[in-house]
């Protein structure tokens, strides 16, 4: 700043004396100029103080001395605060003394081998699974079953027996059932084993329908089941329990495919009863 304030007070000079040379200064004038000369001349610097100002400056190889200590005490802190994060001796043999040994890893290794020696060659595994799959599908073929109770007592038109409640039905997709309606479908052909009871205290006259035909009928009679092929009902007598036997019928249908099965029922009482199908 004071070598600033210098070169400004020279510059002062040189145009005070410009301008008295353009205007012919006189006596008054130039002693002025004389008097403004010397103060300049006062503060003008000498070598030994402009020497000694730029000796206080930095110059480049100064700089980047300053520079690369200043990188350097970075880099140190960054390594310091590495191995602050860094487990100690303690941690370490800590983390060894976890760490299994031979003999644990050949004990590992030998209960891998029984295990590998105990397994069941693939030939009789393969021959396990055939024979399963030979005897789940002849159980599920023997498990296809449903069973329907009509349980309100009352009958629809043309006395059909409504069935109110679903019991079983391992084929859903075989044995279509909605409530309280009076038919029953049969999607898959063939040979079926049909079941059926009343319960009433009188004993009523039953026709069983496929496809809206009767096919057999079980008639209120003491002694004999009208259908196919002979049947038998008889009676020993009144139970004291009421009516345990009921009027049951057991007989097999061959029923084309989608067949609609459905039961009537004659009587002056009404009554409770079920109806099964199993494919066979």
């Amino acid at each position: 700043e004071d070598i600033r304030d210098r070169k400004q007070a020279m510059e002062s000079l040189r145009e005070t004396v410009r301008e008295m040379v353009a205007r012919k200064a006189d006596a008054g004038d130039l002693a002025d100029l004389r008097m403004e000369t010397s103060r300049s001349l006062e503060l003008k610097a000498d070598v030994v103080q402009v020497n000694e100002a730029l000796s206080h400056k930095a110059n480049i190889v100064s700089v980047n001395g300053a520079l690369d200590r200043v990188e350097n005490i970075t880099r140190n802190i960054a390594s310091l605060d590495a191995i602050e994060g860094k487990a100690d001796v303690k941690e370490v043999c800590a983390l060894v003394d976890l760490k299994a040994n031979i003999a644990d890893v050949n004990v590992a290794l030998a209960e891998l081998q029984r295990g590998i020696d105990n397994r069941c060659p693939y030939d009789e595994f393969k021959a396990v699974v055939r024979d399963q799959s030979v005897i789940n599908a002849s159980l599920c073929a023997d498990c296809s079953i449903g069973r329907w109770i009509w349980k309100s007592g009352k009958t629809k038109s043309g006395h059909g027996v409504p069935w109110n409640v679903q019991s079983v039905n391992t084929d859903p997709d075989n044995f279509l059932w909605e409530k309280d309606k009076v038919t029953i479908m049969t999607v898959a052909p063939g040979l079926y084993e049909v079941t059926f009871g009343f319960f009433t205290h009188r004993k009523p006259t039953i026709q069983l329908l496929v496809n809206g035909e009767p096919v057999l009928a079980a008639v209120n009679s003491s002694s004999y089941v009208t259908h196919h092929s002979s049947g038998r009902l008889t009676s020993v007598g009144r139970h004291s329990a009421g009516n345990v036997t009921g009027l049951t019928l057991v007989d097999f249908l061959a029923l084309p495919p989608r067949a609609r099965v459905a039961i009537t029922y004659s009587n002056e009482e009404s009554g409770e009863g079920f109806i099964s199908l199993k494919k066979l």
